[in-house]
Formats: C-alpha cells, sequence, structure tokens
C-alpha cells in the first residue's frame, strides 16, 4: 500500500527502484506466511497442508524476484546500448566535421 501510495504521489513508477521493492514485498510476505504456518501448524494433515500451500507461495514468490532480476538486466543492458550508440553517433559527427570537402 505504501509503494502503491508512492507511485500514484510521485505520478509515475521508477523501474529501477518500484519494481524492486514489490518484489522484495513479495518475497517477505511470502516468507512471513511460511514461517507463521510452521509455527502455528498443528500437528494434524491441516498443518502439513498449511506448510504446503507456504511452500507454494514461497516459490511464487521466487519466480516474482527472477523476473524482477531478469527485467532490471534487461533494463541494465538496453541503457548500456543506449550510451554505446549515443557515443558512436558523437564519433561520427567528428568524423564528419574533419573529413576535408572535395
Amino acid at each position: 500500500m505504501v509503494l502503491g501510495m508512492r507511485v500514484f504521489w510521485r505520478g509515475s513508477e521508477n523501474l529501477k527502484i518500484d519494481s524492486g521493492a514489490a518484489a522484495g514485498m513479495g518475497w517477505g510476505l511470502a516468507v512471513f506466511v511460511v514461517t507463521l504456518s510452521i509455527v502455528v501448524a498443528p500437528d494434524t494433515i491441516v498443518g502439513v497442508r498449511m506448510i504446503l500451500c507456504g511452500l507454494v507461495f514461497l516459490v511464487f514468490a521466487v519466480v516474482g524476484l527472477l523476473q524482477h532480476v531478469i527485467k532490471q538486466s534487461e533494463f541494465t543492458t538496453r541503457e548500456k546500448l543506449l550510451q554505446i550508440e549515443y557515443r558512436l553517433a558523437q564519433l561520427a559527427e567528428i568524423v564528419e566535421q574533419k573529413k576535408p570537402s572535395p
């Protein structure tokens, strides 16, 4: 909720920070639920089901974290490629300026 209010207040989403915060909150919630289900679970089949459901929830949280890492690496790669493209454009302009006219 805090993250949603922050994005609403700013009017845009910061892909580097906000997506990481959302993935971290999902992971934290999953760890909390699994820990709580392990502590509170009764010694019957219901407790085993609680723990199993919590572990499934934990797997989904891991998938969310992996998606975040993949998106961040893609974002970084695109950023670096744009920097290289910009530098090549600058070098091309310098070469064009130094080229003697016939």
